[in-house]
């Protein structure tokens, strides 16, 4: 599959890591590592290795780290 073509929307993303869409926000907003394009209408979209970055960051944080050092 391709790993570069963005194709989840906010919402998919949010149910599978199992965080918020809010939460998800806050992270692109404040530590700017992943960022989603977006497509015409202005909604996020994000790619299969964008998911997997922040399923890793969740993990991370699961582990015990802080946002900020997940986020690193």
């Amino acid at each position: 599959m391709n790993q570069g073509r963005p194709i989840y929307s906010i919402s998919a993303v949010a149910r599978m890591l199992n965080v918020p869409v809010a939460t998800l926000r806050t992270w692109e907003d404040r530590y700017g590592q992943v960022v989603p394009t977006r497509n015409a209408s202005g909604h996020r979209l994000f790619t299969r290795s964008e998911v997997e970055e922040l399923r890793f960051i969740r993990e991370q944080m699961s582990g015990g780290a802080s946002v900020a050092d997940a986020h690193r």
